[in-house]
Formats: structure tokens, C-alpha cells, sequence
């Protein structure tokens, strides 16, 4: 079963590369912290997971607890607006879907 320590491993063995004493290192926690949590010994605590989320705002928080859409959000910025929005790859793919037809219709977007 994909559990949220399942998931929260992946992101960080595969998509970091780190292990998970590399990680909690990296993150100022205890050694064994999150290794133990994440080998069903103890829950994660909401203060871990705020500071996984804050450090990593690309990690999706409804992959992560549900383990629904992508892993990662993509940055995009919005220069315009001087901020940054974080879009899923299914919004990023709908976009160019529109961009495709508009420009099969020869109207510039």
C-alpha cells in the first residue's frame, strides 16, 4: 500500500537522491527522526511536514497526503506580477493543448 512514508521516501531517495539520514541532516532534525517514521516505528509530525513543505514548495502536498496528481508542481514565473505560481503538469499540459488548437486556428495567443 502507497502510504504518505512511502510516498515522502521516494521524493527523497528518487527525486533528491539523498538517503534519509542525508535528509534529516539537511533538514536540522534528529538522526532517526524521520527514518523512523518512515519505517512505521512513528508518525510524522505536522511540524516536519511543514518544514518538508516549506523547504520544497515543488513537492505537491495533495501527492504527498493522498497520492493523487504529480509529485512535483513546475515554477513558472509570472514576471508580470513579479510572484511565482507553481502549476501541476496536468495544467501545464491543458494549457498547451489551447495553445495547439490557437495555433492550428492561425490566432496568435
Amino acid at each position: 500500500m502507497d502510504t504518505i512514508q512511502t510516498r515522502l521516501k521516494t521524493f527523497i531517495q528518487s527525486h533528491l537522491g539523498m538517503t534519509l539520514t542525508d535528509f534529516e541532516t539537511k533538514m536540522g532534525m534528529s538522526h532517526g527522526k524521520l527514518t523512523k517514521a518512515i519505517n512505521g516505528d512513528k508518525k510524522i509530525g505536522s511540524d516536519t511536514m511543514e518544514n518538508i513543505f516549506s523547504s520544497y514548495p515543488e513537492l505537491s502536498i495533495e501527492w504527498v497526503f493522498r497520492g493523487a496528481g504529480d509529485m512535483l508542481l513546475y515554477k513558472t514565473m509570472m514576471v508580470a506580477e513579479e510572484q511565482t505560481h507553481y502549476v501541476t503538469r496536468r495544467e501545464l499540459n491543458e494549457v498547451l493543448k489551447k495553445i495547439d488548437k490557437l495555433e492550428q486556428k492561425k490566432i496568435k495567443p
